[in-house]
């Protein structure tokens, strides 16, 4: 018997027995070749990575030989995009884009096709700066990073979202050697964001995860139970990485003294409270875009928020969900370790068969309390939900 605890039909679907759907394309120049049959493979996505997400697909060898797909399937410019979702009983389908990106190799055998693919973030990485590229002056980060995005494909480029705005304007002398993306994540890093690209294949500018605000609704909730969708569950600690004291220091060019700013750890409940057994561990950023006490204090703060999010962190294997996406807020409940808290997901494994689970490594998510200590965020549901998970 299903059980209906979701507004979403497909939420409730992943607790009961499902039937998956899978599909996939090959495309080139932004035209659909044809369909892909997918034999097996997956998809991985990481926060850490600036190309998030890679796939590895096993295709039907008689692909080579198709007369439409054969000429286009090679690393030369074509993409796959790939979807999974669920095939209802009254024979409906509900599915969720899990990967655009280009082909990077092809392994061709008799039992089938291997594909390893990026994502379009990839593109942007390899188009390296070939001289020098100065920033013009008094442009809004956001405007520039789209332009340098969008100028590593052709027409039409992908769309850049701003999920976060902001007011911060390029100085003078804002000059990158040779890695674009190294230059992205400098000027992303200067407002406390981070770009990437999306399974859509759409590019976004959003302000780092950790923090969420009173209004934030988790997406999901991977609970244990007899209709739960949680297969297994551990709890990582490691201090890998994980400060409580953040330094910025804006780089002055050609100007006055440059912004400083600081966060330190102050909660003496803390873990990681500066005046504790954890000790002291500093970590430094700078960039020439941070002009203002007030911005370099905010964006110390965001980043400290951010390095002692990975304090509680949870790896867990549940049923596959493929509407999630790095970054999504859920809920974890497993009596048995004491959990019951709000993680974001930092990195996850979607497989492309009906047997295996999906992987996911999660991150506390907290709330600012006070100038510079943070708090747990309060236990809650996804909208339209009407229940909580109990043991």
């Amino acid at each position: 018997m299903s059980v209906t605890r979701y507004a979403s039909r497909f939420l409730n679907a992943l607790m009961d027995s499902h039937h998956i759907y899978i599909r996939a394309e090959l495309w080139y120049a932004n035209a659909l070749v044809g369909p892909l049959n997918v034999v097996s493979g997956s998809v991985s996505a990481d926060r850490n990575s600036a190309v998030r997400r890679t796939a590895n697909l096993t295709i039907d060898p008689t692909a080579i030989t198709d007369a439409t797909l054969g000429p286009k399937l090679n690393p030369y410019g074509s993409e796959v995009k790939c979807w999974r979702g669920v095939r209802y009983p009254d024979n409906t389908v509900e599915q969720y884009q899990i990967f655009t990106g280009r082909i990077d190799s092809i392994d061709k055998a008799i039992d089938g096709v291997s594909l390893r693919c990026s994502d379009r973030a990839a593109t942007v990485v390899d188009a390296r700066f070939t001289s020098p590229r100065t920033l013009p002056y008094g442009q809004n980060l956001n405007d520039v990073a789209k332009s340098l995005i969008q100028e590593c494909f052709g027409t039409p480029p992908p769309g850049v979202l701003y999920d976060t705005a902001t007011s911060v304007l390029t100085v003078s002398g804002m000059t990158y050697e040779q890695e674009r993306g190294d230059a992205l994540d400098a000027i992303m890093g200067q407002i406390g964001s981070e770009w990437f690209c999306t399974p859509d294949g759409i590019f976004h500018l959003r302000a780092l995860p950790a923090v969420i605000t009173a209004n934030t609704l988790p997406v999901w909730i991977v609970d244990s139970g007899d209709s739960g969708v949680l297969v297994s569950s551990g709890v990582g600690i490691d201090r890998q990485n994980v400060a409580n004291q953040v330094v910025v220091d804006g780089e002055a060019v050609g100007g006055p003294v440059g912004a400083h700013g600081y966060w330190e750890d102050s909660d003496s409940s803390s873990v990681t409270w500066v005046g504790g057994a954890y000790g002291k561990v500093a970590a430094f950023y700078s960039g020439q875009a941070v002009n203002s006490t007030d911005a370099a204090n905010a964006l110390a703060k965001s980043l400290g928020a951010n390095s002692i999010a990975k304090v509680a962190q949870v790896n867990v294997s549940c049923v596959v969900n493929p509407s999630l996406n790095l970054g999504d807020v859920i809920r974890v409940f497993q009596p048995r370790l004491q959990l019951d808290k709000m993680y974001f997901v930092q990195s996850m494994e979607i497989p492309l068969d009906p047997e295996s689970a999906m992987t996911m490594n999660l991150y506390q998510t907290l709330i600012a309390s006070g100038t510079s200590t943070f708090a747990a965020s309060p236990l809650r549901i996804p909208q339209g939900a009407t229940w909580q998970p109990h043991p």
